[in-house]
């Protein structure tokens, strides 16, 4: 009796407890999320991706947020597309019943499955969304697109209309008809053929060179690496032009600097409106119309977005010509791919609410106004004045856009697209945006480092490389008349930026007296990492650079002011520049130190695992995935943050014919604390990267108690468990009574110092001459150009 008591109550306890989940998530999860909006609530709040952002976000204002996105935004049902290669009275005619086959397909280039919502205007929209001629519904459910037909041909047989009156639509559609069995019937879009025309260079003549253009430079710059804008600046920089720039709201260090390039330098304009640029966000499309509209006083005939990292390849006379040639032009660069895949790729089937620094995914997208094409690519674009000034004014259809792009992933990739194909601007579009950017997918689209950024998967350019020139000479750019390219760094590889600089000033006759390749700083590159006026006092940073200075001389310290990493060439290890406040023999003294950060590791020599000989290991911080280097060579972990392990391989196997073999095995790794205990075990799979390389990475602030000192990884076969190597990493906490002298010690050595304005005389030195990017007076006009 007791036996069955236990067993009924068991049975009673857990059917209460899954009736309480069910009634918490499906009727008190609305209630939950209605009582914490002040502006109400609606039944499209219950979808899960709403649900999953309220979830997420912090504010109360942005939770508001996703009620005004999800509840209370209209969409437009059809836009005015005013375009003369679409015809309205075209759309929906009726073609005919075509036989159609799984290996023979009419309307090849893309379908996609309705199973519940499919139709004839359905599927025609859908089909203009990507810009196709010809629509079909086949088969109840299925919608296909096509952008020729060869009526021609004899493959393609018209065949009895009865053929595709088998198969009624899905209700409530099912008054119509979706076609046959293998019997497609075929409408018009409304959409007409049309073949985009292509910019070709155009050669200086003296007939041509005199031609009068102006352009206004929008510069959206991120980042701290002011010297390397500076330099682009100097090639892309007349009196004449006009230049507004925008610094990311998080990036006061960057804005500082150019402020005070904003006092020398005329026709230049720091805006003071700044917004957060993350990747993906809307907030990039009302930066480029807000900053525009600003400078829509000035007499300029093109605008050109550029970002921190991009440079001329062709020279600025040159460019100008092109431009002075094509009044009323725009130059925009579509994607590559199938349109329909496109509009996928990118997102557009959901709505995206920016907030908090973040794109969230808040509801799948039903349907898009109708007789709208949807076109993107690059949001690196020349948009002529025309244009601008149509898509911030109050027409119909740049409001219509301006709205729908709100909610639209990557906003600026295909706003300026999407308005000029369906407008009477369509004829005044060649469809290269004269700029190159390299592109390596397999390396470029790395999910991991946007997942803090956005609820979606995307790609970045990778940056050139010495190695990579080829791509940029001048008889390729000019072949695609292609003036600009991206992405550049410095601190990557500093011999591809000479080589665009060399090609954009190669027309300029005083060419060596303002590219000084002779200069101990030409192959030298210095990145700024903290500065005490933007970022604020710094413990850390404070504690680990007194003792440093302690280390070197008697010097009584007083505070930390800069830290810049350091390059002599592209082949040099990077180094780092501490400044600092000290007092010195009763003096006040600007000191700096070179350091270098010691790796301190031992490998087993040419240990193999699965025909991968491993190379070298490195610690860490800030790895950024794409280009495989770390961004912080201080390597100061403290017990909040991420510490990166970088390996490096050599593939035994020459032209591995096994496609799904990666660059490099899997590993199994012991973490050790400063107290020698194991705090974690790792397997870490094979991983694909063009630079064989491989990455693990420990978060320190997941783990508990986490004890400073020198930690350890232990590098092992996964399958054997032999030991392939050992590297040790420092863990700061200066709030500990540890022993942070001997971590410093053993990690860091300091190569060199300078007192004061001595340190002009040392190459290393912040203040040391650096004249491909310095710019101290202003625009020489005897020169032209920027000193």
């Amino acid at each position: 009796m007791g036996l069955k008591f236990f067993k009924y109550g068991l049975i009673s306890i857990t059917f209460c407890f899954i009736f309480n989940l069910i009634f918490i998530y499906i009727i008190e999860s609305p209630h939950l999320v209605k009582k914490n909006l002040k502006n109400g609530w609606c039944s499209k709040l219950n979808n899960s991706l709403a649900k999953s952002t309220f979830e997420r976000l912090k504010t109360e204002k942005c939770k508001e947020k996703v009620f005004d996105f999800v509840c209370q935004q209209k969409m437009p049902l059809i836009i005015n597309n005013s375009c003369p290669f679409f015809d309205e009275k075209l759309k929906g005619s009726y073609i005919g019943c075509y036989k159609d086959s799984h290996n023979n397909r009419i309307l090849s280039s893309y379908n996609i499955i309705f199973p519940k919502i499919n139709s004839p205007k359905k599927c025609i929209n859908t089909c203009i969304q990507g810009g196709y001629i010809y629509a079909g519904v086949e088969y109840t459910k299925e919608c296909f697109c096509g952008e020729k037909i060869d009526f021609n041909n004899s493959l393609v047989v018209k065949i009895d209309d009865s053929n595709c009156q088998k198969y009624k639509c899905p209700p409530p559609n099912d008054n119509f008809y979706c076609g046959g069995y293998e019997a497609i019937a075929i409408y018009s879009t409304g959409i007409k053929e049309y073949k985009r025309p292509y910019p070709e260079y155009i050669e200086v003549t003296s007939k041509n060179k005199n031609n009068e253009v102006k352009i206004l430079f929008l510069l959206q710059l991120n980042g701290r690496n002011d010297r390397q804008v500076k330099r682009m600046l100097k090639s892309i920089y007349h009196p004449k032009h006009f230049y507004i720039i925008h610094v990311d709201k998080r990036q006061k260090y960057m804005y500082e600097k150019m402020k005070n390039l904003e006092k020398i330098l005329p026709n230049f304009v720091v805006s003071n409106k700044r917004w957060s640029t993350i990747w993906g966000g809307a907030s990039l499309l009302t930066m480029y119309l807000k900053l525009v509209e600003s400078q829509l006083d000035k007499e300029w005939d093109f605008v050109i977005n550029m970002s921190e990292s991009d440079f001329l390849v062709i020279p600025l006379d040159e460019l100008e010509i092109q431009l002075s040639l094509n009044k009323g032009i725009n130059f925009i660069s579509s994607h590559g791919s199938n349109s329909g895949k496109f509009i996928k790729k990118q997102g557009f089937y959901f709505k995206f609410m920016e907030c908090e620094e973040r794109m969230w995914r808040i509801e799948e997208r039903d349907t898009f106004p109708e007789n709208m094409y949807i076109d993107g690519g690059s949001d690196w674009i020349i948009i002529h004045r025309s244009l601008i000034i149509y898509a911030l004014s109050n027409e119909s259809l740049p409001i219509d856009l301006r709205n729908i792009f709100k909610t639209i992933l990557l906003p600026l990739e295909s706003f300026f697209h999407t308005l000029g194909y369906n407008s009477k601007f369509c004829d005044k579009i060649k469809a290269r945006n004269l700029r190159l950017t390299y592109w390596k997918r397999k390396q470029g689209c790395r999910c991991a480092k946007l997942k803090k950024t956005v609820d979606w998967c995307g790609c970045s350019p990778l940056v050139f490389r010495n190695s990579d020139t080829n791509y940029i000479q001048l008889s390729v750019v000019k072949q695609k008349a292609t003036y600009f390219a991206r992405k550049f760094d410095d601190f990557v590889d500093i011999r591809a930026i000479h080589f665009a600089e060399k090609q954009a000033l190669k027309n300029r006759q005083n060419i060596n007296d303002i590219i000084l390749q002779n200069h101990p700083s030409y192959n030298s590159s210095w990145v700024n990492l903290y500065n005490i006026n933007c970022d604020g006092n710094n413990e850390l940073i404070n504690n680990w650079s007194k003792i440093l200075l302690e280390y070197q001389n008697d010097c009584q310290f007083i505070n930390i002011t800069d830290i810049n990493t350091f390059k002599d060439n592209s082949f040099s290890e990077t180094k780092f520049v501490l400044t600092i406040n000290g007092k010195c023999s009763n003096r006040i003294s600007k000191i700096e130190f070179l350091v270098d950060y010691v790796q301190h590791k031992s490998l087993i020599k040419n240990f193999t695992i699965d025909n991968f000989i491993l190379l070298d290991v490195k610690f860490g911080l800030n790895l950024d995935l794409k280009e495989e280097i770390f961004r912080d060579p201080t390597n100061l972990l403290s017990k909040t943050k991420t510490a990166y392990i970088l390996f490096s391989w050599k593939d035994l196997i020459k032209n591995p014919s096994v496609n799904e073999r990666k660059t490099s095995p899997p590993l199994y790794l012991e973490w050790y604390d400063g107290n020698e205990s194991l705090v974690l075990i790792q397997n870490v799979s094979s991983y694909d990267s063009i630079f064989y390389n491989q990455y693990s990475l420990l978060e320190l602030d997941t783990l508990p108690n986490v004890k400073p000192g020198s930690w350890k990884l232990l590098i092992k076969d996964s399958i054997n468990g032999k030991l392939a190597g050992t590297i040790y990493f420092p863990v700061f906490d200066f709030s500990e009574n540890t022993n942070n002298y001997f971590l410093i010690e053993k990690f860091y050595k300091i190569i060199d110092n300078c007192f004061d304005d001595e340190c002009k005389n040392f190459s290393w030195s912040t203040i040391f001459p650096n004249p491909k990017s310095d710019i101290i007076v202003g625009y020489d006009k005897k020169l032209n150009w920027i000193v």
